[in-house]
């Protein structure tokens, strides 16, 4: 994990050093080991480096290639053997064990922009290509780490912090209206290029940004991959390979000795944090793994302390349990201001559980998100093996529904139903957001579409579509250091690339059902584990948090924020927010409005400062 920086100016004019100083002086938070900068004519890169893989012992950013090639990242190349080989076979000897942005030096060298084709991993970068005048910029194929930009008065400006773009001189602090109402409507933005602020763009997953001859140029050069061939002759063996699979992808997010895991009690995150264990113990040096979980004693009824100290107990890792009871809604504005507003209310719990976790490690593991890996339309697998003549797949398939499900397999009537009223009844837009700006951003159009109903064909179309879906951008810039401003790297193995395409792979039933893929790997584990079903908590806390305390200290100051009433009636907002039991999703909503104008009245429109990227002190 590293803070980046680029600064390009146009027309050959030099690059403002004093600016390029403080946008990397803004990065410290994600790189306390060291700080860098260096420049050429007109173009500048920044770098602040923290240290989370072996290989990064050693490493100087930017890092450059004869002279000729330069480069800041914040990447972890995976699969670096097989990368090497690739190289080798094209007359470059790279050894497998020198700097994720040696290998992507290496690689740009050889294949020039085609390279991010052979690269596996999380990244994004600058790279600058001095011969050709030229700069390239690139996010992962998943958008796991961000890009932000803006081109302007003849100034390219880039970095991994939103905050950073933002000391661009001409950038403002007019926001994006598409932004703002997308936020309003879901709690994040449907277009993963853009940003809350109208003059500041995003790399959007998958992509890369070409800057040659005063001519920007952005290119996908991924979509989400098709399936690997699976064969197996036994459900023993279709395991075996995925959990192969899988100790490839927690190896490559390893390279540590010492790693933290955010674990629940439940199926996901148990089985990084078994494989973790395992690769770790299999290695034979000294390591130190340990997991940190949250749950509820009092608020709901909540079990995550008891499961998850099952499996800690039985791995032989410690796991600290951290209480979100006493959370409050709205109880950051005064101490926490995140470079963009946060769907969530109650954020302190989240940002102290982070904080504890970063004091003693680098580098944590997540369990993001067996849920989008085996999600499936099983109505869907039944007509899939009659077509495909599998007479005998389709009867033992039917068999073990029924033996494990107790219940005949669905036929999609349901699904059918739900969507033929969607198509003749969509759902009320809220009202309180104002015609005028509703027309404006046309969100009519945005709420449509995200209410029609998914047109699925293959059983397992849903998974790609969850991958690729702007829920996913959420989750992944809540556990990026830019989101809470702490030096804390999360890494997620079941959204590697490899692990995807096995997936998808494999049919319907029975792997997806019940996550039993997942459930069967876990084998080792203590019995009340594996065959825990998923428990969703009791409603929406955040919602359950308000009923009982209110807003709390936004409750007085949301309606202030004088920029939230360009796109919403405040007054009708409060008449939602003050009924003694409306729908959840309408209460969430107006909950999203609040969050918007907290963040609004925390920011008061200023300008960042050069220090902890816009962050206050926790």
């Amino acid at each position: 994990m590293s803070g980046i920086a680029v600064l390009l100016a146009s027309h050959g004019a030099p690059v403002d050093q004093a600016l390029l100083g403080a946008m990397t002086a803004a990065q410290r938070f994600r790189g306390p080991d060291g700080e860098a900068t260096w420049y050429g004519a007109s173009i500048g890169l920044g770098h602040t480096l923290h240290k989370t893989t072996v290989e990064s012992e050693h490493e100087r950013q930017p890092a450059s290639l004869d002279g000729r090639v330069f480069i800041t990242a914040d990447a972890r190349v995976d699969d670096r053997h097989a990368l090497c080989a690739r190289l080798h076979g094209r007359g470059r000897e790279v050894r497998s064990d020198v700097p994720d942005s040696t290998l992507l030096l290496h690689a740009y060298d050889v294949w020039g922009e085609a390279f991010l084709e052979h690269i596996l991993g999380d990244f994004s970068f600058a790279l600058w290509d001095a011969p050709r005048r030229r700069l390239v910029c690139a996010v992962d194929q998943l958008g796991v780490k961000p890009f932000y930009y803006a081109n302007k008065a003849g100034l390219f400006a880039g970095s991994n912090s939103l905050e950073c773009v933002r000391l661009h001189p001409a950038v403002r602090s007019e926001l994006n209206p598409s932004a703002v109402g997308d936020f309003l409507l879901w709690g994040c933005y449907l277009d993963r290029s853009v940003t809350i602020y109208a003059d500041i763009a995003r790399i959007p997953p998958g992509h890369f940004l070409v800057l040659e001859a005063g001519e920007l140029r952005l290119q996908r050069y991924f979509s989400i991959p098709q399936p690997a061939e699976v064969r197996f002759t036994s459900a023993d063996a279709c395991v075996e390979q995925f959990q192969e699979v899988l100790e490839h992808a927690v190896r490559d997010r390893l390279r540590t000795r010492r790693v933290a895991a955010f674990m629940s009690g439940g199926v996901d995150s148990p089985l990084v944090a078994k494989t973790a264990k395992s690769l770790l113990a299999r290695d034979g040096a000294d390591h130190t793994l340990e997991a940190f979980t949250f749950g509820y004693d009092t608020l709901v009824q909540d079990r995550e302390r008891h499961y998850a100290g099952l499996v800690g107990e039985s791995l032989g890792i410690p796991v600290h349990f951290h209480s979100f009871d006493d959370a409050g809604v709205f109880d950051w504005p005064e101490t926490f201001v995140s470079p963009e507003p946060n769907h969530l209310p109650a954020l302190r719990p989240w940002i102290e559980q982070t904080v504890t976790v970063a004091a003693k490690f680098s580098t944590v593991l997540t369990g993001w998100d067996g849920d989008a890996l085996l999600e499936a339309a099983a109505r869907r697998h039944w007509p899939e093996r009659w077509k495909q003549g599998r007479y005998g797949a389709l009867a033992r398939d039917l068999a073990w529904y029924v033996r494990h499900q107790r219940a005949l397999p669905p036929v999609g009537l349901r699904t059918a139903l739900a969507g033929w009223r969607h198509e003749h009844s969509p759902p009320l837009r809220p009202t309180w957001i104002r015609d005028d700006f509703w027309a404006r951003t046309d969100l009519g159009t945005r709420w449509a579409s995200m209410h029609a109903p998914l047109h699925v064909v293959g059983s397992r179309d849903p998974s790609p579509a969850n991958f690729a879906s702007p829920g996913w951008g959420r989750i992944f810039d809540h556990h990026d250091p830019g989101c809470m401003g702490v030096a804390l790297e999360a890494r997620h193995p079941l959204a590697d690339l490899r692990v995807i395409r096995f997936s998808l792979g494999l049919p319907a039933v029975p792997w997806c059902i019940d996550k039993h893929l997942l459930r069967l790997s876990l084998r080792g584990l203590p019995k009340a584990v594996c065959v825990r079903p998923k428990t969703p908590l009791p409603g929406d806390i955040d919602l359950m948090r308000y009923r009982m305390r209110g807003l709390g200290p936004a409750g007085s100051t949301w309606r202030g924020a004088a920029a939230l009433g360009q796109f919403v009636d405040t007054v009708a907002v409060q008449k939602v927010l003050l009924q003694p039991s409306p729908p959840a999703v309408q209460l969430q909503r107006a909950l999203w409005a609040v969050a918007l104008g907290a963040w609004l009245d925390a920011r008061s429109g200023a300008r960042p400062a050069s220090g902890r990227d816009g962050f206050r002190p926790i």
